[in-house]
């Protein structure tokens, strides 16, 4: 019945229905409608977060909607229903868009991965933006000098096991007299 409904009324008036979500999400004839996609995205149907975001998104080729009511999705769903819906909508964005509005809980993992060095540098101005990036992945991509170059801006963010086991020795970064004082 979900996925071969075409009246989206059925759903409002009866929400409580044992609807297959995963069913709805799919159903072009549903998310072909942009009336359904606008009033859910927005959160003016009570089943909104029920809805597979992720697979909606699948069908929607202009993210510009999207984009300019990110706000109001956010504020209307629960993170944790939607993360695939975040995970792909931030391989589908441009970079600079997702840095200019960073504070929506975008795939950081991703974004770390297949950012460049130099971007994750200049993110050290920003305080709340330098915190989002997945340093795990981050401190691997950095090389040693840089790393020792930006030690005290890094210090906190660092996976120092990595550093520890695999990039710094006892016998040059670690001593007393070298550069575990500026740690």
């Amino acid at each position: 019945v979900s996925q071969h409904i075409t009246d989206f009324s059925l759903i409002e008036e009866f929400p409580d229905f044992g609807w297959d979500w995963q069913g709805i999400s799919q159903n072009k004839l549903l998310v072909d409608n942009p009336i359904f996609v606008r009033k859910g995205f927005l959160g003016e149907f009570p089943f909104t977060n029920n809805l597979k975001w992720s697979e909606i998104l699948k069908i929607i080729t202009n993210l510009d909607f999207i984009n300019s009511n990110l706000e109001q999705f956010h504020n209307v769903t629960n993170y944790e229903s939607q993360v695939e819906f975040w995970e792909q909508l931030t391989q589908r964005e441009e970079r600079q868009f997702v840095f200019d509005n960073y504070t929506f809980p975008w795939d950081w993992s991703y974004l770390t991965e297949n950012s460049e060095v130099e971007t994750i540098l200049d993110s050290l101005s920003n305080d709340e933006l330098v915190e989002k990036w997945d340093w795990r992945i981050a401190t691997r991509k950095l090389d040693k000098e840089t790393i020792l170059e930006k030690l005290e801006n890094f210090a906190r963010f660092m996976d120092w096991e990595f550093l520890i086991t695999e990039i710094f020795t006892i016998e040059n970064e670690l001593s007393m007299d070298k550069e575990l004082p500026r740690i």
